[in-house]
């Protein structure tokens, strides 16, 4: 499942990167129109070309910070270890919402297995409407530390 703490993190680092990036950029034009006012950010004088290099910094860390994010999900999804099983459909859940103005649909569904262990796997709008409640099937997952990812169901 997607952690929702990191990526809400990540949102706001973005928005905070993005907000210095134009109070930067504002700097930079405030001084090309005025060239006698010089640079003026919230910190107080200083040159255009520190201006500048703040925001390539600003944005070469978002970029930095994005493709690092992604890339250790990916490695992490990657290096999941691939299980099958078969369970039977306990529960599905949907949860709408999203960060800021951003809105869509998580669906869910839960698995219990023949131990009696509940597994909530994420999955998309089509694997949730094939799968019914109290069908038995061969549940295919991968599943490192602490992350659970949902390959297939075949009902039996």
């Amino acid at each position: 499942m997607k952690k929702r703490g990191y990526f809400s993190f990540w949102v706001i680092y973005t928005l905070i990167c993005v907000i210095i990036a134009i109070a930067a950029m504002y700097g930079i034009f405030h001084a090309l129109i005025f060239p006698d006012g010089g640079f003026v950010d919230l910190l107080g004088s200083v040159s255009d070309t520190v201006g500048v290099l703040v925001v390539i910094i600003f944005i070469a860390l978002s970029i930095g910070f994005g493709v690092s994010f992604y890339a250790r999900a990916a490695i992490n999804k990657a290096n999941a270890v691939e299980y099958q099983e078969v369970v039977k459909v306990g529960s599905k859940t949907s949860n709408v919402g999203g960060p800021f103005f951003a809105t869509g649909t998580t669906h869910f569904i839960a698995f219990e297995f023949p131990n009696r262990v509940r597994k909530t796997f994420e999955v998309d709008a089509v694997q949730c409407s094939v799968v019914f409640e109290g069908e038995t099937g061969l549940l295919t997952y991968k599943q490192n530390k602490k992350d659970l990812y949902f390959v297939s169901f075949m009902p039996l």
